[in-house]
């Protein structure tokens, strides 16, 4: 099962995501000093926080960079992490240490921000001594406060999932696509072409789709089965112009998505009973994906994963 999201927007839609590479010193992120420490003790840190949680991809102790990752699972494409301390040598009376967390892509409804764990862990590794002090600094990259509290209540009413400002109700999916229910079998579905397998996932396509949404043009539908139950979908186009006719049909479909980003174009549709749904532009990549996926059926996959990680916990140690 693991990495087949990968497959699906990567290899498929080639859609783009973070990657270790993203992950700069002084781009933002969460920033702390440490005083009483010296460089060495605080580096030994920084590793025993990160690989405790994530596996170390790229390890500098000369330059003070740590990279590291987390890998995708059922319902998210993972994170990529950096951690990078200020000045790289001893000798220094304070130091400072920037914690970064990414998702892979953007439209990555689920996953984790590992910035509190990181920082958290790093401290709690250098508190034993009653010498070393910590100073929180403000993020450079941080919004002014109307935008944060607006996006806060954004967040906010997501979780909640009611309606908010202009937002038109989300409709009912109906629980699929097109002629295919959510939890459909596999050998119930006739057209079907085989394009990857991975763990207890494959991928289709069907030759005989209409490539049309509405005004849309659609440069690929592909098909998730799990466990041989029909559980996502995802449609790409190219283009803004098919985006945006994309995005009509969709809003006039299931109601006005909500922006999880004020700066980026990307919706999602939390209200959905059945669904779990986001749509994406990529600018840069003259490229717009609408992808959905089963909310029961995620949750089925969640709870298989969780008893596997915790049988693997049991045998492997």
């Amino acid at each position: 099962m693991r990495g087949w999201i990968i497959c699906l927007f990567v290899i498929l839609s080639t859609s783009g995501c973070a990657t270790i590479g993203s992950l700069q010193p002084g781009t933002g992120g969460s920033t702390f000093e440490v005083r009483g420490k010296n460089y060495d003790e605080i580096w030994k840190a920084v590793v025993r926080t990160a690989s405790r949680s994530l596996t170390i991809v790229e390890s500098d102790k000369e330059a003070g960079n740590l990279k590291a990752e987390k890998g995708t699972g059922v319902t998210t494409w993972g994170e990529v992490v950096g951690i990078f301390v200020r000045p790289a040598k001893n000798g220094a009376p304070m130091y400072s240490v920037e914690v970064q967390s990414l998702k892979r892509s953007r439209l990555q409804i689920t996953g984790q921000d590992w910035t509190s764990t990181m920082v958290s862990g790093i401290k709690a590794e250098l508190e034993g001594d009653r010498n070393v002090h910590f100073v929180s600094k403000p993020d450079p990259s941080a919004k002014k406060d109307k935008e944060v509290a607006e996006e806060a209540a954004l967040l906010e009413d997501v979780k909640k999932g009611e309606n908010s400002g202009s937002h038109t109700p989300e409709k009912n999916t109906g629980g699929g696509f097109r002629d295919l229910a959510w939890g459909t079998n596999l050998s119930d579905v006739k057209g079907l072409e085989y394009v990857v397998t991975s763990g207890d996932t494959e991928i289709y396509i069907r030759p005989s789709d209409v490539m049309k949404i509405g005004g849309a043009e659609l440069k690929r539908i592909t098909y998730g089965f799990w466990k041989g139950k029909f559980f996502a979908v995802t449609i790409d186009v190219e283009g803004l112009a098919n985006y945006e006719a994309l995005k009509k049909s969709t809003f006039k479909r299931f109601g006005e998505g909500r922006k999880t980003n004020r700066f980026m174009e990307n919706y999602i549709w939390p209200r959905d009973k059945n669904t779990m749904m986001s749509l994406e532009y990529k600018k840069i990549l003259r490229k717009g994906i609408l992808y959905m996926q089963s909310k029961a059926l995620n949750e089925v996959i969640k709870a298989s994963e969780d008893k596997d990680a915790e049988k693997g916990a049991e045998a492997g140690f």
